[in-house]
């Protein structure tokens, strides 16, 4: 779990196949997008996987493939954001 206090990325994850995602706290009027790494190396936005407000979601990747969240936009943001896989 980490605190996001300016725009940027969270730490990277190796998933098993599924990850729990919990997002909460002040977005600083700011978005999440989770992203994948794909097989040339590219962060690619994951389909319904950007959020506006707090939320806990379950996202189905193939296994080991590499995952982060990236906020943009925001203003002083206090968002909690706990990517388990």
């Amino acid at each position: 779990m980490q605190t996001l206090t300016a725009d940027g990325d969270t730490e990277v994850f190796m998933t098993a196949g599924v990850a729990h995602i919990h997002v909460s706290g002040g977005f600083g009027g700011g978005s999440l997008q989770l992203k994948y790494k794909d097989d040339g190396g590219t962060w690619r936005d994951i389909s319904d996987a950007g959020f506006l407000v707090a939320v806990d979601k379950i996202v189905e990747l193939k296994p080991g493939t590499l995952i982060k969240g990236t906020l943009s936009g925001s203003t002083a943001p206090t968002l909690v954001v706990d990517i388990n896989v």
